[in-house]
């Protein structure tokens, strides 16, 4: 068992170089499109309070989210971007070989995690996105609990996005019980647990009370751009999802939340987390699944050799204008 914990550290290490240099390198080339502006951000915030950080958030990124301007207003202190960007997509990396450490076929599964087109979005252009998605990985690691069900929100303050994550995370953690309710329904609910229900809905209706007017315009952006292909993409994400599930009931729900939601919002902001959620879940257990996971994995890796293509011609990960 040590020699086991041993290597993994050896293997985190090891993940954690590799891809701070492989960042430092792509950042040489990746200078066009958001990079311009983020760029631009994370000079003027140096020496800068964090409230003046926060208000230059909002002027120049329309970003409301404080932990983001948080982390901005102590990174500028001691590093430079590139190495900023560089040491938090490594973290990313590791993060993310924890989280599937313990499966079988363990190198098979993180191959096509670390090589899917939107953790490369999320190492160079969903940079808000890509500190929401480090709190919750952190978080998500803890013991079950009171503590961890309230940290869970926080991410939300380094992306709004990520509340709509947060039916799924709730569901996904609570589904042994959520699928014995709606199979056996029962309504008595201890004291303490009716308590913890409630000061999470003051939480949750505070936070949107307070960034209401921000939440609201990053609906309007969204809404309404779904298209046939993006619809086409859900549903075989979709279909694959309840496929592998261990409770397909609380996979049916799950699919059926990305779906409706993708049909309100458009797909791009959804299906990476549709993704995540499903690397989060995903067990080989047989040849089934192994060959739609690797036909799934293989097509969402070329697509990330077409994004790096697009950052060494155009500056970007996307189509050049």
């Amino acid at each position: 068992m040590k020699s086991v914990s041993f290597f993994k550290i050896i293997y985190s290490i090891l993940i954690f170089t590799l891809i701070y240099m492989w960042s430092v390198y792509i950042m040489d080339y990746y200078t066009a499109g958001d990079q311009i502006i983020y760029n631009r951000f994370y000079k003027e915030a140096f020496n800068l309070s964090f409230l003046e950080t926060y208000i230059l958030s909002r002027g120049l990124l329309d970003a409301g989210e404080p932990g983001f301007s948080l982390i901005i207003f102590y990174a500028t202190q001691y590093l430079e971007r590139v190495n900023f960007v560089s040491v938090t997509n490594a973290i990313l990396a590791v993060l993310l070989f924890q989280s599937v450490n313990k499966r079988q076929n363990l190198w098979l599964i993180f191959f096509f995690l670390i090589t899917n087109y939107y953790v490369s979005v999320l190492f160079f252009s969903a940079e808000r996105l890509k500190f929401a998605a480090i709190l919750a990985l952190i978080f998500l690691k803890m013991r079950p609990g009171y503590l961890k069900n309230v940290l869970l929100l926080t991410p939300s303050l380094f992306h709004f996005q990520y509340l709509l994550l947060l039916p799924v995370v709730i569901l996904g953690l609570n589904q042994e019980k959520i699928s014995s309710f709606i199979r056996k329904p029962s309504f008595g609910l201890p004291a303490m647990k009716s308590f913890m229900f409630i000061i999470l809905g003051v939480c949750i209706f505070t936070f949107a009370l307070r960034f209401s007017a921000t939440l609201l315009n990053k609906f309007f952006a969204y809404s309404g751009s779904a298209d046939i292909f993006d619809l086409i993409r859900v549903f075989i994400l979709s279909g694959f999802l309840v496929f592998i599930s261990k409770d397909r009931i609380i996979g049916i729900f799950i699919a059926l939340y990305f779906t409706s939601v993708v049909l309100v919002l458009g797909a791009e902001r959804i299906i990476i987390m549709e993704v995540g959620y499903i690397f989060s879940i995903i067990r080989l257990l047989d040849i089934n699944r192994a060959a739609a996971f690797m036909l799934i994995g293989s097509y969402f890796s070329f697509k990330t050799i077409a994004f790096y293509g697009y950052v060494f011609e155009c500056g970007h990960g996307f189509v050049c204008k």
